[in-house]
């Protein structure tokens, strides 16, 4: 099983890294963070962190959320239904509750160290540009409000089996 496991996160990461296609499905966990202070850095009255396991196949599926931490709990709905997800080496697209978001890859990040190799998407009114990644929006999770920075870290955990979207074959070189 533990073989099986880490076999289906080697193909995720050999069909988007290695031959550098998309894939509508896959499974993923990450973290969202809320600070109340519309930056990441700043004061906040208020913080909270929640687990995120996303699942999707054939680019729909659902995005459900754990609190872990933090003051308070401003996200009043756990559970997310997705639709256009598409993941592809360097962005993860993805509508959730009727919210367009693009995360975008963060290899090595000064600013958040823990989202290093993972999709990030990150907003809020008074972050500076450092702050800021991909594209998301606070409306996209009932409770937030405009006024708060979120920071959503999306990383691949496995591939369900039997949905390979992908063939690995031999290079071939052009001869010159």
């Amino acid at each position: 099983m533990v073989l099986a496991l880490v076999l289906g996160v080697i193909l995720v990461f050999a069909s988007v890294y290695v031959n550098g296609s998309s894939t509508k499905t896959a499974t993923m966990t990450g973290l969202l963070e809320v600070y109340s202070g519309g930056n990441y850095t700043g004061a906040a009255s208020y913080t909270a962190s929640y687990n995120v396991s996303l699942i999707a196949r054939s680019g729909v599926g659902t995005l459900n959320l754990t609190k872990i931490g933090g003051s308070s709990d401003p996200v009043t709905v756990k559970n997310y239904p997705i639709s256009g997800f598409i993941l592809s080496p360097y962005v993860l697209n993805l509508t959730l509750s009727g919210s367009s978001m693009s995360l975008g890859w963060v290899n090595n990040s000064t600013v958040w160290k823990n989202a290093n190799a993972s999709y990030v998407a990150a907003t809020g009114p008074r972050a500076p540009a450092d702050e800021l990644a991909g594209t998301t929006t606070q409306v996209a999770f009932q409770g937030l409000s405009s006024q708060d920075y979120i920071l959503l870290t999306i990383t691949i955990t496995s591939q369900p089996q039997n949905t390979i979207p992908f063939v690995l074959g031999p290079t071939v070189e052009e001869s010159r």
